[in-house]
């Protein structure tokens, strides 16, 4: 009895959760044998109110969706990034529960300027959940 339970335990804990790959979740899960290096030009900066920022990537003639923070987070960074600049990312990809491809940033470096935009630490973890 004691072996299934811990076996049980095992298999939940490494399942894939639908929730963690939500597309504006700022909880999602990062798996840093998923991650992938993205470089090319923003074509659009999607910054709400609230919620999450998204960046359109363009990439040789390919967009990709890229999650960043919530917006709060996002400008206390006082970014200088804008459509037209060329950044490096390093980012996770994931699927939302429509299927739809996304990328959930780590780190962003504008290739313009220099300037290097953390999102998350070393463990992965959200660092907007430290500060507000």
């Amino acid at each position: 009895m004691p072996f299934l339970l811990i076996l049980f335990f095992l298999l939940f804990i490494n399942l894939p959760s639908s929730t963690l790959a939500e597309e504006g979740s700022q909880e999602t899960f990062y798996d840093f044998n998923l991650e992938t290096r993205l470089e090319g030009e923003v074509a659009q900066i999607e910054l709400p109110s609230h919620g999450m920022v998204y960046l359109l990537l363009e990439r040789d003639g390919k967009r990709f969706r890229v999650a960043l923070s919530p917006t709060w987070y996002y400008q206390a960074l006082l970014p200088d990034l804008k459509v037209g600049d060329r950044v490096s990312l390093k980012a996770l990809k994931r699927f939302s529960s429509t299927g739809q491809m996304i990328f959930v940033a780590r780190e962003l470096e504008n290739l313009r300027t220099g300037k290097i935009y953390l999102f998350r630490d070393y463990q992965g973890r959200p660092l907007w959940r430290r500060r507000r």
